[in-house]
């Protein structure tokens, strides 16, 4: 059996996008989850980006555990990221594309 090297590149695309998607909803949770923790940070005078780093690092380190944990195992059974991939590499993937969206969306 061949080992596959981790694809880094991959890894570091799906962390952005998952960092990304978080700082996108803070603003959504700031009304329900944020403001006892606003006035807990104001009396101990802390600035507010320490605040909201604060509550996104855990976070972002779930979600890069379970990127890791995902692509790790991705291949061994049968799964991946065919586009992420060829693009990655530098290849056309509009080609592949669209037979994959007319099923994809056959199937949906």
């Amino acid at each position: 059996m061949t080992k596959i090297p981790f694809n880094w590149k991959a890894f570091w695309m799906l962390l952005a996008g998952s960092i990304v998607g978080l700082v996108g909803v803070v603003p959504t949770a700031w009304p329900f989850r944020m403001k006892p923790r606003l006035r807990a940070a104001a009396q101990a005078n802390m600035p507010l980006w320490t605040l909201v780093t604060l509550q996104l690092a855990p976070q972002v380190i779930l979600f890069g555990v379970a990127i890791w944990v995902g692509l790790s195992f991705a291949r061994s059974v049968g799964l991946g990221l065919p586009f992420l991939e060829a693009r990655l590499r530098g290849q056309a993937i509009w080609g592949n594309s669209a037979a994959f969206c007319l099923s994809a969306s056959f199937w949906a």
